[in-house]
């Protein structure tokens, strides 16, 4: 019999426990390591085989013939050894990647690295041939020079008018993407920042030009750092009664080997651009309790008022012909970029106003699908279902109309005084040589600010006042207004301490040739309407400005000179 061992103790056994699962550990992680390295030996990229080759541009050189006749042919290719470097971990150059064993006598073809071959689809044959513009021979897709173009190494960047663009095909992509592998694009560079801002310069001292010299079509070229540049301006009116006044200049420019051009597009500015336009400011008026969303335009100085506690917010661009902007009291305690939220410039160029705004109007009286005349003072009410009614003071005669699908003008004449409000549906211009009197709310059938696709627009233009009528007449509280104003004289409110504090709400344009007090009885709230950068009412006066409306910026490639 064998004796009994001796009993272990708890700590001895816990120790123990401890030992064993330390070992186990360790040769779990070992036995990980080991599976992971076989995993990567597996996927292991090797360096030591040369890296593709991505051909990402190649610019193909103009071939013709020194004698000025056809166009020569191009060389055939000859046939050369390549043999590739070894190949570094760093992406290599195309133009380093290979040697070149030449013969002399080969020395004058392209050698066969240096052709591009586009690829060829089966369901290409179907298709129109692509014909470039290059000069020489049309190249389509089924000619050899255009599948096998050989091409210089030694060609400058930009000594072709076009380039190829291959795309890399995967194996992934659908089938008819491969037929995309291949395009012919022309040749575009960014116009560097103070260059562009120097032609931008130039060309709008051209076309401001325009007016002074009634000139629609014409040429201008000058010399910069020693390039010279062409302006090729070209005037386009309005093609529809909502449109602006365009115009369209090519600029070339030729360094005496290569030629380049851009093309601009300008647009007029119709005075219904701006949230409010004042010519002349009253300096007896400054600007209190008034919010402004869009542009803000004076020809002259202007006043601000900051008593109690208030002040104007201007939340569009604020220009100004005048240096001064004056305050009516100290100044000194309130930041101007808390009134001037997108920024203020003085000393601008003037926008003037024409000196007549009915030059649309005789073409338009004389036909009454287009128009409706009055000779009397009228009141005239809009009403929702897209109709309008009048009556008039002296004769007593009253009428009811429905507004057309297209633009539409109520025209007074000599005298006549028009009264309006209502809701509008339709686009229609409101004109007096007169008065215009705003008797209440006017407004669209649909707001522009929460409908998309609103199509209602409306414009009054008087070539002295428009007003807002007294408060009997208009009622107390708020008054909306939606539509684009212009008073070549004055806008103006009546009985200004008549009635309680309210709000006129102007959802649109406001322009006049200067502008009354609205203290005590409105505080103004200005909010341009978005869609008149786009259309203006029907036949809406436009200014004298044009503003860049489309620009690239960049240089296309011409024609290329050896």
């Amino acid at each position: 019999m064998v004796p009994n061992p001796p009993k272990m103790s708890a700590r001895s056994r816990r120790r123990g426990i401890f030992s064993r699962a330390l070992l186990a550990s360790i040769g779990l992680h070992v036995l990980v390591i080991v599976a992971a390295g076989g995993l990567l030996s597996l996927f292991r990229i090797s360096f030591d085989q040369p890296l593709p080759k991505v051909l990402r541009f190649a610019f193909v050189p103009e071939a013709t013939d020194q004698s000025g006749g056809e166009p020569a042919a191009l060389p055939e290719p000859a046939e050369k050894e390549i043999r590739p470097k070894p190949a570094t971990r760093e992406s290599p150059v195309l133009s380093d990647q290979m040697e070149e064993s030449v013969s002399p006598a080969q020395s004058h073809t392209t050698p066969e690295a240096d052709r591009v071959h586009p690829r060829e689809a089966p369901n290409r044959r179907h298709r129109a041939p692509l014909t470039s513009t290059v000069r020489g021979p049309a190249l389509t897709e089924t000619s050899p020079q255009a599948r096998d173009i050989p091409v210089s190494r030694e060609a400058s960047l930009l000594r072709s008018t076009f380039a190829f663009d291959p795309l890399r095909k995967h194996a992934f992509l659908p089938a008819p993407l491969f037929d995309r592998d291949y395009r012919l694009m022309p040749a575009k560079l960014t116009i560097p920042a103070r260059e562009r801002k120097r032609i931008e310069k130039r060309v709008m001292k051209y076309v401001k030009k325009l007016d002074i010299t009634n000139i629609r079509d014409s040429t201008f070229s000058w010399k910069e750092d020693g390039q010279y540049y062409e302006a090729k301006i070209r005037y386009q009116n309005a093609d529809t009664p909502q449109s602006f006044d365009e115009v369209h200049v090519e600029v070339r420019m030729g360094d005496g080997e290569r030629t380049y051009k851009t093309e601009m597009q300008f647009r007029r500015l119709a005075f219904s651009h701006f949230a409010q336009f004042v010519d002349f400011w009253d300096p007896y008026v400054a600007i209190h309790d008034d919010e402004f969303d869009g542009r803000f335009h004076t020809n002259s100085h202007f006043k601000i008022s900051t008593s109690g506690g208030v002040h104007p917010k201007f939340k569009g661009k604020v220009t100004a012909s005048g240096y001064i902007i004056n305050p009516s009291n100290r100044f000194l305690w309130l930041n101007p970029d808390s009134i001037f939220l997108a920024g203020v410039e003085v000393n601008t160029d003037i926008i003037r106003f024409p000196k007549k705004l009915d030059q649309w109007l005789k073409a338009l009286t004389a036909v009454d699908s287009l128009c409706q005349v009055f000779e009397n003072e009228t009141w005239i009410v809009f009403h929702p279902d897209g109709s309008f009614s009048w009556r008039e003071e002296e004769t007593g005669r009253s009428g009811r109309r429905m507004l057309p699908s297209y633009p539409f003008s109520i025209v007074g004449k000599d005298q006549a005084i028009l009264h309006v409000k209502g809701v509008v549906k339709g686009k229609v211009l409101v004109y007096s040589p007169k008065k215009i009197i705003i008797d209440g709310n006017l407004t669209y059938t649909q707001h522009p600010a929460f409908v998309r696709g609103a199509s209602d627009y409306l414009g009054l233009v008087s070539e002295r006042d428009i007003e807002i009528a007294h408060p009997k007449v208009t009622g107390p509280g708020d008054l909306y207004i939606q539509a684009a104003i212009l008073a070549k004289r004055y806008f103006r409110v009546r009985k200004l301490y008549a009635g309680g504090q309210a709000v006129l709400h102007i959802y649109g344009s406001l322009s006049a040739g200067s502008i009354s007090a609205t203290e005590p009885r409105y505080a103004t709230r200005i909010r341009f309407d978005r869609r008149l950068e786009k259309r203006r009412p029907p036949f809406f006066p436009m200014t004298n400005r044009f503003e860049l409306a489309h620009w690239d910026g960049k240089w296309q490639l011409l024609e290329t000179t050896q």
